[in-house]
């Protein structure tokens, strides 16, 4: 299905929470609810090493849910650099992608909605990206509630000798 065909969502200021980067991200059983359930090596200073992982956690908020208690909702997730160019094409060179092309992942969640939260997490490898400013950008469009919010943050890749 084509993005043209999916709704057009409105800014919903209570649909995520901040992203917290960390150095390593895991769940602590199976099916957590929140940020208890996960062992998150937080990254306070947001500098890492630039070849190793940028972990990120955030949660989303007040889902609407179709007659059957489900929510269906679209990640969407860019990092850019301090020029503000894209940077998983660089990433994605492998697949036939160039430098100049704008490349974000995508994907959509249908859960079972808990009424809170659902939690979200990934870990991003930037490999041969230069040391610098980045910025990473998640937008969480409510496919049911026809809403949407983003949340972005700033972090720091760096050489580290050895």
């Amino acid at each position: 299905m084509g993005s043209d065909l999916l709704p057009q969502c409105r800014p919903s200021p209570g649909l995520q929470s901040d992203l917290v980067l960390a150095d390593a991200i895991a769940p602590r059983g199976p099916d957590p609810v929140d940020r208890r359930g996960f062992a998150i090596r937080v990254n306070r200073p947001a500098v890492f090493d630039r070849d190793l992982a940028v972990a990120v956690y955030w949660e989303v908020y007040g889902l609407a849910t179709d007659p059957d208690g489900f929510a269906n909702y679209r990640v969407k997730l860019s990092v850019t650099d301090a020029e503000g160019k894209g940077v998983l094409a660089r990433v994605a060179s492998a697949f036939g992608f160039g430098e100049g092309d704008e490349i974000e992942l995508t994907y959509e969640r249908v859960v079972e909605f808990n009424g809170v939260r659902v939690p979200e997490f990934m870990s991003l490898q930037l490999p041969d990206s230069e040391p610098g400013r980045y910025r990473i950008r998640i937008e969480v469009s409510d496919l049911v509630g026809e809403t949407m919010v983003v949340a972005e943050r700033d972090f720091q890749l760096v050489i580290v000798p050895g």
